[in-house]
């Protein structure tokens, strides 16, 4: 760094900071060194001692060396003077030093322990613990014995490694208990493993084998805890889950094989049948060659001839006589670990599940579960372990993890409907919102019903299902036609889709859990005894889970209908504050909403259905397979009888009863309106409103005989027709009750609607006259009570009612009594004269409107009905179900006898029908055999023809 260059550069100030940071990186590297110094002293100190050492090893080699060179130059001068050297072999075999001996069995013991290490290393990272048990324990051995012979301070001065070598042996005991400790908290390890580190840890702790049980008892729940301390974003939830019921399932079938005894009575008393932990001790610890720690490599070699007898038959023993852990004991034991592990699992494995958020991924992990336990071949004898070590039989999956999936299945259901009821409320709520936005087109035909059903669209009868019979369709492949046959808006439709949509998710993720996942019962086949072998019953919680779902789609429906009541309410708290007729029409366009949702929701919800069928398991994999029949998805029903049947039957009961209390509501308000409009002209007695609603008159002449005898002729004035305001009356009913989907109102709303409407309309003729009596307004003069009395007679033909006997009986008396005061204002004698014609009449008017206001009563009392004959063969309809009442329309008269033998079924090929054919009639063709020309159709034929294709299909 030129200090110049920074002068012209910086700044005093920031030469200042350079000077700062200089001086402090200088104290930090001091600090450091003084850190490292301090840090590495003492391997500083150790390395000159081991370099003292060299030294003097390497001088005592030179001296040596030294000496061979003296002795090899006076070994050469000898030879080199000529004289022989002296035969001494004989006198040092015979006289050869006992030390001499001692020294090479040493020299050989101490190449052992120079070798030990390395096999040792080897043994450990093959996982051979007991191996390297072994090894430790015979250098340990030798060491002593090295240490304890009598020679042991010269044998340390001719080797002085021994010392050192030893201090490297001694610290592998900590490491090979260490991995024997940590190889018993691995999850999966076989029988022979635990065994070899079992013994390893008795043979270097010099444990009892109780104790030892403990430990390995211990070491199993501490793999518990260690399996979810793993890091979630590494480990997957089924491995994890899976490694557990391995781990529980593993660990008792190892305390049985390695732990537990059986005692055998026979006539010498009760024997002991050893378990596999003490036949491998005995194996270990026994005199035998079996037993030998050195192989025969190892004791192939020449040097082994040196090695002292007493390493050569070393074998390891125990301080404590190795007895078998005591039945108590290992149950309790056995018990204990069972609780501690599901108390652990219980609370780390439901945190686990939380993870999951759908049944399918639960139902992976249970087939995962079952797979496992399948293909292990230990569980095949799993109910005698269990019932050896537990003193009962444990079916793993049943008693810990059962309960946490059946827990969380229930969990995903619930989060499920309520996103479901959450979505269902939300879309209701903006849809009802729009209806007050005059200008949004989308709600046209929710404000006017008739105008979707009588357009025409090119969905109205899909083509690759037109030429189905009907029992074949279900209803939402019928096209736009049927959703208009049942009333059903484009509104409805998406709302009661929202719902099926929700619900069909649902069901297709439920089904994972109540069905057999593939294959014949969704079974593995194995091979030999373990083939039929079943761990436990995947779908035996079906039946549970089919009833929570029920109950929770049951609780949800009422939920959603708890709602509507609630909206239900508040439009009728806001229609009787309201007097704003554009606001009211809004307010009851929202309620006949409600209504509608309510009454189709079940049809248009097929799946709705499927919850709370009997069989959802069965019924729902073919629903979601493919197309179901209709009756397993729309009905979904075995037997009327059954508890889900009576269940679905309430839901469908409450759902009907809203949608009936929402229309009544709406005829209330439809009542209220054209009662008062009604009222308000009846009783309007200006010469102005009561010429504005007069109508034609007929002029009839006739003759009478005078009392001389003479025919005088006159001409008399009689209504023909009911006044404008009762037309329009009737007109406007019509109309209201059109919009709102004729065909489909109940026949209790339409009938209380009549019954409602009649009483309104008496009452204002009864207040009408009682005006009129007590003087005030202008009187009833004669030609206004003909028209009252013929207005009177035609609404009460019109508007039939069929009530109780107590009520039809009350309202037949005020009728009656209507009729006579109106006639006690007319001259008898003319009433006399203008009765028959009046009611000549009447009966043309009525046969005359009753198509238009057909709506609003039945027709049979002015047009023939059909034979019972005719009118009960029916035969299946291309599009749309044959309704077997017509309470609206009757069919229309014959004029000619029709053969039942000529009714023919509809034919399929569509190309070749005759145009009454195309459209599902009963067409009726001549005989094959009569080859004469079928008989001239007359017009009462024909209207014949349209009166079983038409207007017997009109649903009441």
């Amino acid at each position: 760094m030129d200090v110049n260059a920074l002068f012209e550069k910086y700044s005093i100030e920031e030469i200042r900071d350079i000077e700062k940071k200089t001086r402090h990186d200088i104290e930090k590297k001091k600090e450091d060194l003084r850190q490292m110094v301090g840090e590495r002293y003492r391997e500083l100190i150790e390395a000159a001692d081991t370099i003292g050492e060299m030294k003097r090893s390497s001088e005592s080699v030179i001296v040596s060396i030294e000496k061979i060179q003296d002795l090899c130059q006076n070994l050469k001068c000898s030879l080199s003077s000529g004289r022989p050297l002296p035969d001494r072999s004989a006198a040092k075999d015979s006289n050869r030093p006992l030390e001499f001996a001692k020294l090479y069995g040493a020299s050989v013991s101490l190449k052992m322990l120079m070798d030990i290490p390395e096999k040792i290393w080897s043994a450990l990272e093959a996982g051979d613990y007991l191996t390297a048990t072994r090894l430790y324990l015979l250098s340990r051995y030798i060491y002593t014995v090295l240490q304890i012979d009598g020679q042991g301070a010269q044998i340390t001065t001719h080797f002085p490694i021994l010392v050192r070598q030893w201090a490297t042996i001694c610290h592998f005991k900590t490491t090979i208990l260490q991995s024997c400790w940590s190889f018993l908290r691995d999850v999966c390890i076989s029988d022979e493993a635990v065994s070899e580190c079992i013994v390893s840890i008795l043979l270097l702790e010099d444990f009892t084998t109780e104790k030892a049980f403990e430990q390995f008892v211990t070491a199993r729940l501490e793999c518990v805890q260690q399996l979810f301390q793993q890091d979630q974003a590494d480990t997957i939830i089924r491995s994890q889950i899976s490694s557990v019921i391995m781990l529980i399932s593993s660990t008792i079938h190892q305390i049985y094989t390695i732990f537990h005894h059986d005692v055998i009575h026979n006539k010498d008393g009760p024997q002991i049948k050893c378990n596999r932990l003490m036949l491998l001790l005995d194996r270990v610890t026994c005199r035998s060659s079996a037993g030998a720690i050195l192989s025969n490599d190892d004791l192939s070699q020449p040097s082994m001839k040196y090695l002292a007898k007493a390493i050569l038959d070393f074998r390891p023993s125990l301080k404590h006589k190795p007895d078998p852990v005591p039945a108590k004991v290992l149950k309790e034991r056995s018990c204990y670990f069972l609780e501690k592990c599901m108390k652990n699992v219980n609370h780390e494995v439901v945190k686990l599940l939380g993870f999951i958020a759908s049944i399918k991924g639960l139902a992976s992990i249970r087939d995962d579960i079952w797979e496992i336990l399948k293909q292990d071949e230990r569980m095949v004898d799993w109910g005698v372990v269990s019932e050896q070590v537990l003193g009962r039989s444990l079916s793993v999956w049943n008693e810990v993890m059962r309960e946490m999936f059946l827990n969380r299945v229930k969990e995903i259901l619930e989060s499920h409907f309520e996103s479901m009821l959450t979505t269902t409320k939300s879309q209701i709520a903006k849809v009802l919102a729009d209806f007050g936005n005059p200008d949004d087109k989308t709600l046209q035909y929710e404000r006017d019903l008739s105008s979707y059903i009588w357009t025409e669209s090119a969905q109205d009868i899909p083509t690759h299902r037109a030429w189905l019979k009907v029992n074949t369709k279900m209803l939402s492949e019928g096209g736009s036609l049927m959703m208009k046959a049942h009333s059903y808006s484009p509104k409805v439709q998406a709302l009661c889709a929202v719902v099926d949509q929700n619900l069909s998710a649902l069901l297709e993720d439920c089904c994972h859990y109540t069905q057999n996942s593939g294959g014949e019962g969704g079974q593995v086949t194995g091979s030999g005894d373990n083939g039929n072998f079943e761990p436990f019953n995947r779908l035996g919680d079906r039946e549970i889970v089919q009833e929570f779902l029920q109950k929770a789609c049951e609780d949800s429906v009422n939920k959603l209908l708890g709602h509507f009541n609630q909206q239900l309410y508040a439009c009728k708290q806001q229609l009787a504050n309201n007097k704003d007729q554009a606001g009211n029409e809004i307010i009851i366009n929202r309620i006949l909403l409600l209504g509608r949702v309510s009454g189709a929701i079940c049809d248009l919800s097929p799946h709705l259905q499927a919850c709370m069928s009997i069989n959802i398991g069965e019924e729902l994999g073919n629903s979601i397979g493919g197309r179901t029949n209709k009756k397993s998805v729309t009905g979904g029903l075995t037997s009327s009888k059954s508890p889900q049947n009576t269940r679905l039957t309430q839901m469908r009961l409450k759902l009907a009863n809203f949608s009936t209390e929402a229309f009544s509501v709406w005829s209330e308000s439809t009542v209220d309106r054209l009662a008062l409009n009604f009222d308000s002209v009846l009783k309007d007695t200006s010469v102005r409103a009561i010429l504005s609603s007069c109508t034609h008159w007929d002029n009839i002449d006739i003759e009478e005989e005078t009392e001389d005898g003479k025919r005088v002729k006159s001409t008399i004035r009689v209504p023909m027709q009911a006044s404008w305001y009762v037309q329009t009356l009737l007109y406007n009913l019509c109309h209201d009750i059109n919009k709102t989907g004729s065909h489909s109102i109940q026949y209790s709303v339409l009938s209380d609607l009549m019954q409602k409407l009649t009483d309104r309309i008496l009452g204002s003729y009864e207040s009408l006259l009682a005006s009129s009596s007590s003087g005030s307004g202008l009187g009833l003069v004669q030609n206004r009570c003909l028209q009252l009395w013929f207005d009177v007679k035609f609404l009460m033909n019109v508007l039939l009612r069929k009530d109780e006997a107590e009520a039809g009986k009350e309202f037949e008396k005020r009728y009656q009594k209507i009729l006579e005061r109106l006639e006690s204002r007319i001259d008898p004698f003319d009433f006399d004269v203008f009765y028959p014609h009046l009611q000549t009449h009447l009966s043309r008017k009525m046969t005359r409107s009753n198509v238009l206001y057909g709506l609003l009563g039945c027709g049979d009392k002015n047009i023939a009905a059909v034979t019972s004959a005719s009118s009960s063969q029916q035969e299946q309809h291309n599009i749309l179900p044959l309704s077997t009442s017509q309470s609206r329309f009757s069919l229309l008269p014959l004029s000619i006898h029709r053969n039942p033998q000529s009714v023919l079924n509809p034919i399929i090929q569509a190309p070749k029908l005759k145009p009454a054919q195309s459209m599902g009639a009963m067409a009726t063709i001549p005989n094959a055999a009569n080859h004469s020309p079928p008989p001239r159709v007359t017009s009462s034929s024909f209207l014949e023809q349209m009166s079983t294709m038409w207007f017997s299909n009109v649903k009441s």
